[in-house]
């Protein structure tokens, strides 16, 4: 819990720091979401409790980079929320958000290609009824996710 106030703390430090393009490309709301993760899972998985500390501690580096108008590694940070992200994916099974959105769009726009094209002998047809029903049935599976509280 100590862990993640100080990271809350060194994130609203970076938000007040930092312009708003290179806070974009940090995507902190996303950093704020993983912390939060990992610290609910750090008691029970010691992988979380390091990485937890490991997000704290590079945290610290951007606060000081930004006080001392250094220049800041962005693709750096994404790289070590990723690995986060991952971790918390395959042994937490937790998903981001919007993961079954862009699969079934996938999914829903291939199939609606090639039924486009054997039933109706109209490709943009088929196009546009399979991906209305991708990002329907995406939807409701995200929306059951975030439900039970399995999103990242």
């Amino acid at each position: 819990m100590q862990n993640l106030e100080s990271i809350t703390e060194l994130l609203e430090e970076i938000e007040r720091n930092c312009d708003p393009k290179t806070l974009k490309k940090l995507n902190l709301s996303m950093t704020k979401r993983v912390a939060t993760r990992l610290d609910e899972y750090s008691e029970s998985c010691e992988a979380c409790g390091k990485m937890l500390s490991e997000l704290e501690t590079n945290l610290q580096g951007y606060v000081d980079a930004f006080q001392s108008n250094e220049p800041v590694n962005i693709l750096e940070h994404r790289n070590v929320r990723k690995g986060f992200i991952d971790h918390l994916a395959k042994i937490h099974k937790l998903l981001q958000d919007d993961h079954f959105v862009s699969t079934y769009m996938a999914l829903g726009l291939s199939l609606g290609l090639i039924f486009g094209m054997v039933l109706f002998d109209n490709l943009a047809m088929g196009m546009m009824l399979g991906l209305v029903l991708g990002i329907a049935i995406g939807s409701g599976k995200d929306a059951d996710a975030k439900k039970k509280g399995k999103t990242i």
